[in-house]
């Protein structure tokens, strides 16, 4: 029995041997083919991205699948296969311009309609952003009538005229007197925020001029 046990090892070492280069070329032949498999499923999936005149973005959903490198994989079912997808995606990219088309036109339309009741017009490009973040219609007209009604209300508010009451001249307020600054005068700031009307803090920076103060603007703007 130990005579044979070692008979059969020696045969079974004798066939891993002969089995091992044929295992590699085997593995070789394989990855060979499906290589080549591969560059011929993206010429032919490139072929049909010009043919059928897909944009990259749907371009980019036509990858190569797996099944494509399957050796048992006829060339007739890959293509057929490819078209079948591509053509899917050309529907998908007709369908999402005809739609990108009708919110275009449904915008323009709702801007020229807001914009003949502001003066200050909203633009098409402050709305276009809108359509690729996949807001629907409604929403986006929605959002052009909200701009357009807080445009009207700032537009109100500015014609409204500004009422002047006149005080008598005891009771109207008195600039401070202000000597000139002496050369050797010792010299003081203070830092200050002012918020009142447009008008008022014209007035505040006349006076400052009028009256020989020095003085800088860090930062200006509307308060919120």
């Amino acid at each position: 029995i130990k005579d044979f046990e070692g008979q059969c090892k020696e045969l079974i070492h004798l066939i891993e041997e002969v089995e091992k280069p044929i295992k590699l070329g085997i593995a070789e032949f394989d990855n060979k083919k499906k290589e080549e498999k591969q560059l011929k499923a993206q010429e032919i999936i490139a072929n049909t991205v010009i043919t059928l005149g897909l944009e990259k973005k749907y371009a980019d959903e036509l990858t190569v699948l797996d099944k494509y490198l399957n050796l048992s994989a006829s060339a007739k079912s890959v293509v057929e296969d490819i078209e079948q997808r591509a053509a899917a995606l050309k529907q998908q990219q007709n369908a999402d311009k005809a739609k990108a088309e009708m919110l275009k036109a449904t915008i323009e339309t709702t801007l020229e309609a807001v914009n003949k009741t502001i003066k200050t017009p909203l633009e098409y490009r402050d709305f276009e952003k809108y359509i690729e973040f996949g807001w629907d219609i409604a929403r986006i007209v929605r959002e052009i009538n909200d701009r357009a009604d807080l445009v009207r209300k700032a537009e109100q508010l500015q014609e409204v005229p500004k009422q002047e009451i006149e005080l008598p001249a005891d009771l109207k307020p008195k600039a401070p007197e202000v000597k000139e600054i002496k050369e050797d005068e010792p010299l003081f700031y203070v830092d200050v925020h002012v918020e009142h009307g447009f008008e008022a803090i014209q007035a505040l920076s006349k006076f400052l001029k009028d009256n020989g103060y020095l003085y800088k603007v860090h930062s200006k703007g509307k308060v919120e």
